[in-house]
C-alpha cells in the first residue's frame, strides 16, 4: 500500500509510543508513522518540515515530556509555521488543552483517552488537510 503521508507521534513514555504504534497499525496504516521520545528530538523533525515542506498529515504531541520542551511549547512555535494539524495529548487539566487550541492546536485529547474518540479526532485532522 502506498503511503498517504506521515503521522508524527511524540511522547516520552515508551508505553504510550507502543500504544500509538498499535493504534497506528490498525487504524492509520496507509500513513507512515514516525515516533519521537522527546520535545527536542521532534523539534529537529519539525524544523525539517518547515524548511522542506511537509508531506505530513498530522502531528500528535504529548504535553508533558520530561526532558525539556513540552507539546504546548512546540505548538506555540510551530503551528503558525507548518499549517499541519497538531493534536495535543495530555493528562493534566483541561485548561492545558484549551491553551493549546488558543496557540494553534487543531485539537486536544485527555489521557487516558477513549480509543474511538482518539481515532475520530485523528481522522478529522487528516480529513481537514484534503
Amino acid at each position: 500500500m502506498e503511503s498517504k503521508g506521515k503521522i508524527i507521534y511524540a511522547d516520552d513514555k515508551e508505553y504510550m509510543r507502543d500504544i500509538y504504534e498499535r493504534i497506528h497499525k490498525k487504524m492509520f496504516n496507509s500513513y507512515k508513522p514516525e515516533f519521537y521520545e522527546s520535545g527536542e528530538s521532534v523539534k529537529g523533525r519539525l524544523d525539517e518540515l518547515v524548511v522542506n515542506g511537509n508531506g505530513c498529515g498530522v502531528i500528535i504531541l504529548d504535553n508533558d515530556m520530561e526532558s525539556g520542551l513540552s507539546g504546548g511549547e512546540l505548538i506555540k512555535e510551530y503551528s503558525p509555521k507548518l499549517g499541519i494539524p497538531i493534536i495535543l495529548a495530555f493528562g493534566d487539566c483541561r485548561s492545558v488543552g484549551e491553551k493549546a487550541i488558543e496557540n494553534g492546536a487543531y485539537a486536544f485529547v485527555e489521557k487516558p483517552f477513549n480509543l474511538e474518540y482518539f481515532c475520530n479526532v485523528v481522522n478529522n485532522a487528516l480529513n481537514s488537510r484534503k
